[in-house]
Order: structure tokens, then sequence, then C-alpha cells
């Protein structure tokens, strides 16, 4: 039996991916992250991290990331709406996806710049289905005419 070959593109070599997480974990350290969620805030109290109470910054030590990235699967699957189309998202599995989390669009009457609706997010969902190419999406487009509340929430959930 002819064994399979996949091929493999790796843009960045090894030392320089190095880099990039060691600055990303400095960055982490030093610089923090914003966490407005009280229940958040209270287990990165539990995890003992350093909490500058006032700007709701949270200075998050590299082996807090280590732990957390450590206990996370290194496979996850996700379905399509029916269940039955299963995507595996880990290992060297590649998907695509049409991008996530775009507050204004071209109007295709106008050809002007305008913000999202909800109108926008169902047609572009209805034409990433039935792309056989993309595989999913994320949340692609922000829709300006639900509470801010939801934006937020979706923005964040994307990002």
């Amino acid at each position: 039996m002819i064994k399979t070959i996949r091929p493999k593109v790796e843009l960045l070599n090894k030392d320089f991916i190095e880099k990039i997480i060691n600055e990303a974990l400095d960055i982490l350290e030093k610089q923090g992250v914003f966490v407005e969620n009280k229940e958040a805030l209270g287990l990165f109290k539990e995890a003992e991290m350093k909490i500058e109470e006032s700007a709701q910054r949270v200075l998050i030590t590299p082996q807090l990331v280590q732990d957390s990235l450590s206990s996370c699967p290194p496979v996850i699957k996700l379905y399509d709406r029916t269940g039955e189309k299963e995507f595996v998202v880990g290992q060297d599995e590649v998907h695509f996806n049409p991008g996530s989390v775009a507050v204004t669009i071209l109007d295709q009457k106008t050809q002007e710049q305008r913000k999202a609706v909800t109108e926008d997010v169902v047609k572009f969902v209805r034409l990433t289905e039935c792309m056989e190419s993309i595989d999913f999406q994320s949340t692609g487009i922000i829709s300006s005419d639900v509470p801010d509340i939801i934006q937020t929430a979706i923005a964040c959930s994307s990002g």
C-alpha cells in the first residue's frame, strides 16, 4: 500500500516561533490584559495573579499560561448544524474560515461602506454554508442593529 503524504507548509522557523511566544508571554506578564468580567477576575485572584483593580488589568504569569495550555485537549471536534459533519481542530488539520468580526461591509447596491445589520449576517451565513471550500465560519459580521451588549459579547467570543 502507498503511504499517504501530507505536505506541510511552515511559514516561520522554530526559532522565530519561539521568539514570538516568549514576547507574548512577556507582554502578558508585564502589560497584562483588561478583564471586565467579575467572575473571571475572581478566577485570576484564585490563581494568585497580580490584579491592578483600578484598571481591571490582570498580569498573567508564563506559568499560568503553560498550565492552562497543558490542561487543554490537543484536539477538539466541531460539528455542522446537523451534527453530522465533523471538523477536527488541532494537530496539522487545516480549515478555511472567511474571517471574523467585520463591523462594516461594502453595500452591494450603493457600493458604499456601511455598518452591517442582521440581514447582512443572515446573507453571509447562507453564502458560507454553500461554499464547499469553507469548512466553518466564526462570527464573520457584527450586526449594528442589535443591543451593544450583544455586539460586545459576539466580538469578544470571536476575536
